[in-house]
């Protein structure tokens, strides 16, 4: 999940546009070689904000049913980049969020900020 903000970061850096990386992510980390510190340095030096939609995922490791655990971190990286952090219970919200993350980015979101 590190690598991949920094790769995005690294990507966007010279658009000569407003800089936005939306993450959709269980928040959990798989083995980046980046730190979530990386990630911040390298966004905020790129002028990213992260939009950040976290929501719980449940899975079978071989053994017994699991949750991922998100990174406690996600939500700071978030507001130091001037993003958002957005935390869903359900993957079910996901579309109908993002949906509201594009609207409120574009100007036209009337039902309220989500940050």
């Amino acid at each position: 999940m590190y690598d991949a903000i920094v790769t995005a970061s690294t990507a966007l850096e010279n658009l000569d546009a407003r800089r936005i990386l939306v993450l959709a992510t269980d928040g959990d980390d798989n083995g980046s070689e980046n730190s979530w510190r990386d990630a911040l340095e390298r966004a905020s030096s790129a002028k990213v904000a992260i939009y950040i939609v976290s929501f719980e995922n449940r899975y079978f490791d071989g053994v017994s049913q699991r949750r991922t655990r998100e990174d406690s971190n996600l939500k700071a990286l978030a507001v130091d980049t001037a993003g958002c952090y957005v935390r869903l219970g359900s993957t079910d919200e996901l579309g109908s969020t993002l949906e509201r993350i594009r609207a409120e980015l574009d100007g036209a979101d009337a039902s309220g900020s989500l940050c």
